[in-house]
């Protein structure tokens, strides 16, 4: 069974600011290691796939080779910001894994029953959706 989209928005609301920053995998890492209250889980050998855990006991993976855009893997659904702009696709992946590299990068996303890939398309929807992903 294939992933079940449940957001598509790949245009950017607002464009009026061109001095945007431009998400993409290497951008995420650097910001993810500046925070405190993340830490390194795991990378692969391939650089495929990185894990981060947070103080809550919370984990996200992604993809750090990404140039043009940025997605994270996490185990519940942002319903509030999943409406809002800034946000591009949100899939939904069922039982199956997402991807191969996952299970080396974090055995407990690897084996949630559910699991969303969000593209996240500006900055303030980044640090939004971090500081929910800590506390949901």
């Amino acid at each position: 069974m294939p992933p079940l989209i449940i957001h598509h928005n790949l245009g950017f609301p607002n464009q009026r600011n061109k001095n945007t920053v431009k998400i993409n995998g290497h951008f995420l890492e650097e910001y993810l290691n500046s925070l405190s209250h993340l830490t390194l889980l795991a990378k692969d050998n391939n650089d495929y796939l990185i894990s981060y855990r947070f103080d809550t006991g919370a984990e996200i993976a992604f993809d750090p080779r990404t140039s043009t855009k940025a997605s994270i893997f996490m185990d519940k659904q942002p319903e509030r910001l999943c409406a809002g702009p800034g946000i591009g696709e949100i899939v939904q992946y069922h039982p199956q894994e997402p991807s191969t590299a996952l299970p080396r990068v974090s055995k407990y996303l690897a084996e949630q029953p559910q699991l969303y890939r969000v593209q996240i398309l500006t900055f303030e929807v980044l640090v939004r959706l971090i500081e929910w992903i800590r506390w949901a």
